[in-house]
């Protein structure tokens, strides 16, 4: 989490070597700065993190390195227990569960939380086991995890009975992020892919246009860019704004955009930026939101023209559900999953303050006529804690 630390271990180097000690190096950075070191985390992701290294890099791309062998500190988050424990219960007798653990800003909880024994128990906040560094430098001594089981019975002639050689217990992340362009790309994921004076740009509905490039160099670039990623023009009299990549035409020469393009010729020096980390839901194949569920196409076996979709969502205050759809329209040769989704908009989900279901329904018309569809829904949140839930599904296609 962000403001912990980290140790690296195994570090080696990539063949080349250094002044200081001759001892390996990658990239310029001696590996003796970076084995066993504690580096402070930052910018704290699902499945990454960012560190600091101690010098700067002789590289000046993006480039990967290391090996099987390195193993890095981990602190590990977790929303729900479910405690694997060998018991006896006999008539007359039970045994709770319950725990204490540590919040993930490394604060000890005060009491303890009774876990229901036969399965995984939700918590209220996100706890952390955290890392041996990180019990040394947070917790002050305390117990990252207290596991209590408290026998009771209603007999002085039976007791419960407990394996101590199987107690444990597992411990479940909730995947769900809320990821925006802001949130994902950090100052080295935004790069300019082209800057010229022969950038021009053409309008081709209300909602989407194309960025045009001459420069070779450009182009070679603008090949590279992920579809669903933005696009920053900088300097354009017109044209100065933020667009999200449909598509990337000609070999760079042209970049398909959605929003609003004004038709503009080639003229003063114009700087186009790529953000490559953040992914729109609206691509026809990726996304950077981490929870979601996508459905099998459905082929119709007649044309419809609009949809009646019905959900059950559970959307607690800090979360949000959103729906989207893609069609396949009467007569088009365009295979679906190259297509991008839609979003349903003007979806009003109540908010769920103790987890209870409400039906969302939604009806969309005047769709040209359609023979298939898909359906995505994304899960949203800040907190993996406090999560939104989905069920009961029901699409109705309407002539």
């Amino acid at each position: 989490m962000n403001g912990s630390t980290v140790k690296l271990y195994n570090v080696p180097g990539n063949g080349t070597s250094i002044a200081v000690n001759n001892s390996g190096n990658i990239y310029g950075v001696n590996v003796q700065t970076i084995n066993n070191v504690e580096f402070a985390v930052s910018n704290v992701r699902s499945n990454s993190y960012t560190i600091i290294l101690p010098t700067a890099s002789t590289s000046n791309t993006i480039v990967r390195a290391g090996g099987n062998g390195i193993v890095a500190e981990r602190d590990f988050q977790y929303d729900a227990v479910y405690p694997a424990i060998s018991s006896l219960q006999f008539a007359d007798t039970s045994a709770r569960v319950s725990v204490k653990a540590v919040d993930k800003g490394y604060t000890p909880q005060s009491s303890f939380t009774v876990l229901n024994g036969a399965s995984a128990s939700e918590l209220y906040t996100t706890s952390v086991l955290p890392s041996t560094t990180n019990i040394t430098n947070n917790l002050s001594g305390a117990r990252p995890l207290t596991l209590r089981i408290t026998l009771d019975n209603n007999t002085p002639f039976l007791s419960p009975i407990i394996d101590m050689e199987q107690l444990s217990a597992v411990f479940i992340r909730n995947q769900v992020n809320n990821p925006t362009y802001a949130t994902e790309n950090l100052s080295t994921d935004i790069v300019t892919v082209a800057r010229n004076s022969n950038i021009s740009f053409t309008r081709v509905s209300a909602g989407t246009g194309y960025i045009s490039i001459v420069a070779a160099n450009d182009r070679a670039n603008v090949s590279g860019i992920v579809k669903g990623t933005t696009v920053t023009v900088a300097n354009s009299s017109v044209n100065s704004t933020s667009y999200r990549v449909i598509d990337v035409l000609d070999a760079g020469a042209n970049i398909l955009v959605a929003g609003a393009i004004t038709t503009a010729a080639a003229a003063n020096v114009i700087t186009v930026t790529n953000g490559r980390a953040f992914i729109a839901e609206e691509a026809a194949t990726g996304g950077s939101a981490l929870a979601k569920y996508i459905t099998r196409q459905v082929d119709l076996v007649n044309p419809s023209t609009s949809i009646n979709l019905r959900l059950d969502i559970a959307k607690p205050e800090n979360a949000n559900v959103k729906v989207y759809y893609k069609v396949k329209t009467v007569g088009e040769s365009a295979d679906l999953s190259t297509k991008e989704y839609v979003e349903l908009s003007g979806l009003v989900i109540p908010t769920s303050l103790n987890g209870e279901f409400f039906e969302v329904e939604k009806q969309i018309d005047n769709i040209t006529q359609f023979t298939s569809i898909v359906f995505k829904i994304v899960l949203l949140s800040d907190d993996s804690a406090d999560i939104p839930k989905c069920k009961n599904l029901r699409a109705i296609m309407l002539v």
